[in-house]
């Protein structure tokens, strides 16, 4: 993982130069905290005993993120031997639901969100409406996927025939595409501005609430293009939808492997991608938080939960929330997006 983000940053940085011109053994459990958290300090022995879990998502039903939290929370709740339902509280890129859980959240350890990388790690330097918080304010549990970006096209698409042409004509012509997020945290604008600032493209945004409309935008004739993640893409592709034509990875994808990388296609590598992972809110006991982390690795690596993501186009990339691995992971990632836009770093 450590390898694909640096040799992304050392692309994507070059790149920026550019725009800027333009089991075993039972183990004891930990103490539980003398003061705050969900149990006031107490006994969290019995947790969760309250009989369901919420699992927050911050994007419209039908979408990858949404995908990927029912079969984690189908996994976690066989893990935790309580019932884990999603709601789904789209808004704002996911900010909806991650100021929902640092702001009027109990750290109970019964609320937990998906937390979307880079859009969590860079919204304190969004140069528009920057919010007071990061990844730095949840209490982490892991990382589940990374997620690489796609560019789509109708299959029946009469003005280009592959990315070649595609940049070719929209060099020429404005061409509309759907995002949840139009700031640097969005990681489908930063590959539409990559692709723009690399080759003087014209790929314009609409706000949308999550892929499954970006999807919908682009198939009725709203929007010229979809860009995505395999994760939203490979199942429209596998029924003729529409076609992909190039993943923002380093080197192709086992998933979509005739597919060629925009760096094949063009010589300019461009990477692009959402890492999706868990958090609950900031000040859970670290008793629950322990438990919580141990059934999430579980449920991420239950082989049935990592066939179910394959299946819908996503790879499972695990990284545990302790030793801090998590959290720096997703400092690699803030890095990575910041230099991308040429932004320096707000203090946390």
């Amino acid at each position: 993982m450590k390898r694909r983000i640096a040799l992304a940053l050392a692309v994507v940085m070059m790149l920026m130069l550019g725009l800027a011109g333009c089991g075993g053994a039972e183990q004891e459990e930990a103490p539980p905290a003398e003061t705050g958290g969900a149990a006031g300090g107490g006994d969290t022995g019995d947790w969760p005993n309250e009989g369901t879990i919420r699992l927050i998502c911050g994007f419209s039903a039908g979408g990858s993120s949404d995908l990927m939290c029912r079969i984690f929370a189908d996994a976690l709740g066989r893990e935790l031997g309580q019932t884990v339902v999603v709601e789904n509280v789209p808004g704002s890129g996911g900010h909806v639901s991650w100021s929902t859980m640092i702001n009027d959240t109990e750290p109970d350890g019964y609320t937990l969100c998906v937390i979307n990388s880079p859009g969590i790690c860079v919204c304190k330097e969004q140069t528009e409406n920057p919010r007071d918080y990061n990844h730095t304010d949840f209490d982490l549990l892991g990382n589940h996927v990374t997620d690489y970006g796609t560019i789509c096209w109708k299959t029946d698409e009469t003005r280009w025939t592959d990315l070649a042409s595609l940049i070719e004509y929209a060099k020429e012509h404005e061409l509309l595409y759907g995002t949840s997020q139009m700031t640097i945290g969005g990681d489908d604008y930063a590959f539409a501005e990559m692709m723009n600032a690399a080759f003087g493209t014209k790929f314009s945004a609409v706000i949308t609430e999550g892929s499954k409309d970006n999807e919908v935008l682009m198939l009725n004739g709203s929007c010229d293009i979809l860009i995505g993640n395999i994760g939203d893409t490979l199942t429209g592709q596998q029924s003729g939808s529409f076609v992909i034509g190039a993943v923002a990875a380093a080197e192709r994808q086992d998933l979509i492997p005739d597919v060629p990388t925009v760096a094949e296609v063009t010589g300019q590598e461009i990477v692009s991608f959402s890492a999706r992972g868990y958090a609950t809110a900031p000040g859970t006991d670290p008793a629950i938080l322990a438990k919580l982390r141990e059934a999430t690795e579980a449920a991420i690596l239950n082989p049935d939960t990592i066939e179910q993501m394959n299946a819908m186009g996503c790879v499972t990339e695990f990284v545990t929330a302790e030793d801090d691995s998590y959290l720096n992971y997703m400092n690699e990632v803030r890095e990575l997006y910041l230099g991308i836009f040429g932004l320096e770093m707000v203090p946390d």
